[in-house]
């Protein structure tokens, strides 16, 4: 239960709980700050420990029933939030707020899985994956209503991972800037970085972490490549393959994070996410695998009658575009390359014209 008791300006956290249906109470606020009004409070409906909580400026959830409290506040201004609801078919968590509308945390189920114990033992974990949702998505707009309508994002389309990631390695130039700041603290003399030391830091690649999505017989769907950050976070797979077309460079640059797009779509099915991290040359499997299942919309108005079949066309014509467009840009690579000779012969005092 919450109280509060704002009216006689006690703004104390009031959060009690108790165990024989009202007998006695004892007080669940412990680490909340001691000016943070409380105003609703909501258990989750499968594990009894977990706790939110919507205070005078902002939101909270404790896993262990009120021993530790963590503010959520990603993305959420410090605002009243006054109710706080849960739909429990998709594991969303909303919360309504005094002037700010309302928010929706989508599947906060991973939540549940959060202890103390895995969080200090573990050092990367990818939670259990939700069901993902197939469908043709429409991105038209709403004809003849201009930009008086009002819309709402909705939740990331495709296969949601969520992940955690306890330490991320520090790069060359990082680790060298904060001995130097020690030194600068301890009046000591700094040592000027040498060419082989820049050019490391320069050319140093990672690190990164790579998601490598499988399909039921083991083969590799998609590899994704996102930047490392310490906590949780989260990642999309729009249910896409890798890309076949050529590989094309921005700036003649190298980008560790680019995949080169996509390409045909997936079919439902198990899927297997794995987790595993580049740093130095060197490859690291942090955790997985971990098994989903992508699952197609039953409002097919046209469904395919062997989606299979259709699968192994697209595959087939995938093939033969990789094909192609690398021969089209062999092609290309070599007429410039005879371009060039021909204008570099052309001058030239003595040249012969046989070719």
């Amino acid at each position: 239960a919450s109280f509060n008791n704002i009216k006689s300006d006690d703004f104390k956290p009031y959060l009690l709980k108790s165990s024989d249906k009202g007998k006695t109470w004892v007080s669940i606020a412990s680490d909340l700050p001691d000016d943070e009004v409380v105003h609703t409070i909501t258990q989750d409906p499968v594990k009894e420990n977990l706790l939110f909580t919507g205070t005078e400026f902002g939101f909270y959830f404790s896993v262990d029933g009120g021993q530790h409290w963590v503010k959520l506040g990603s993305g959420l201004p410090d605002i009243a939030v006054r109710d706080i609801v849960i739909q429990e078919r998709e594991k969303d968590l909303v919360i309504a707020t005094f002037g700010r509308g309302f928010y929706i945390v989508d599947d906060y189920s991973p939540l549940r899985d959060i202890t103390e114990e895995v969080i200090e033992n573990e050092d990367a974990i990818i939670f259990p994956v939700k069901d993902a949702l197939m469908y043709i998505r429409n991105g038209s707009g709403r004809y003849g209503t201009g930009a008086g309508y009002y819309q709402a994002k909705n939740p990331d389309f495709g296969a949601t991972f969520t992940y955690y990631i306890k330490d991320v390695p520090k790069s060359l130039k990082s680790e060298r800037l904060k001995k130097e700041k020690e030194l600068f603290k301890e009046g000591q003399p700094i040592p000027q970085p040498t060419k082989e030391i820049l050019d490391a830091e320069k050319y140093e690649t990672g690190p990164y972490l790579i998601f490598t999505i499988k399909d039921m017989d083991g083969n590799i769907v998609r590899n994704i490549y996102k930047k490392p950050s310490i906590g949780i976070s989260r990642l999309n797979w729009d249910f896409r393959y890798n890309s076949v077309s050529p590989v094309r460079l921005k700036d003649d640059k190298f980008d560790p994070m680019k995949t080169g797009g996509t390409s045909m779509r997936a079919l439902p099915g198990k899927y297997t996410v794995e987790l595993s991290m580049f740093h130095n040359g060197d490859i690291t499997e942090l955790a997985g695998p971990v098994g989903f299942n992508a699952v197609r919309l039953n409002n097919t108005s046209l469904p395919d009658p062997s989606p299979v079949a259709s699968q192994e066309f697209y595959s087939n014509v995938s093939e033969l575009w990789r094909v192609m467009a690398g021969t089209m840009n062999y092609r290309n690579e070599l007429a410039e390359k005879t371009a060039f000779i021909q204008q570099a012969l052309q001058t030239m005092v003595e040249s012969s014209t046989e070719m």
